[in-house]
This record gives structure tokens, C-alpha cells and sequence, in this order.
């Protein structure tokens, strides 16, 4: 049904990704990469470039740990067991 609400589990788990996605569209927005979009290099590398694969690898890193937090909790596995031991 269009109106029903998700379960009270449901709504830490979006309100987690809503604020990794509100990370995402901050910190890829173009007036904070233009902050850092300077002449200068750390290690030899640009600071706009360290920002961005920084930022990057955060955002992967967060989501990863919130969607295994989430499905650890659940119990459940999205994977049918066919008894085959992990062979494919």
C-alpha cells in the first residue's frame, strides 16, 4: 500500500542513509570544491584531489558500515542457502 509507513527498525536506517546522502551532495557540491581548488600539494598531490577521493572513500566507507550494521541486526540473509558450501 502507497500510505504505509516502514517499520520503527526502518527509520534509523533511512535517516543514516538520508544523512549520507545529504554528506554526498555537500561535499561534492562545486562551491566547496572550489575551497579547495588550490595551487598548493600535499605529497606531491593536489589538495582538490585529496578532497575528492577523501571524500569519496568516506562516503563508501560509511555507507558500507551502515548497510552491514543494518543487515547484521535483521538476521536475515538475502542469499538462499543451497547447502553447495560456498561453491559456486
Amino acid at each position: 500500500m502507497a500510505g504505509e509507513r516502514p517499520p520503527r527498525e526502518e527509520k534509523p536506517r533511512l535517516a543514516r542513509m538520508a544523512a549520507l546522502f545529504g554528506f554526498g551532495l555537500l561535499a561534492f557540491n562545486p562551491p566547496l570544491l572550489t575551497a579547495f581548488d588550490r595551487p598548493t600539494t600535499v605529497f606531491g598531490l593536489s589538495v582538490l584531489l585529496l578532497w575528492i577521493f577523501g571524500a569519496w572513500a568516506l562516503l563508501i566507507l560509511l555507507v558500507a558500515l551502515t548497510v552491514d550494521r543494518d543487515s547484521a541486526g535483521t538476521g536475515s540473509d538475502s542469499r538462499p542457502d543451497d547447502g553447495a558450501g560456498g561453491r559456486g
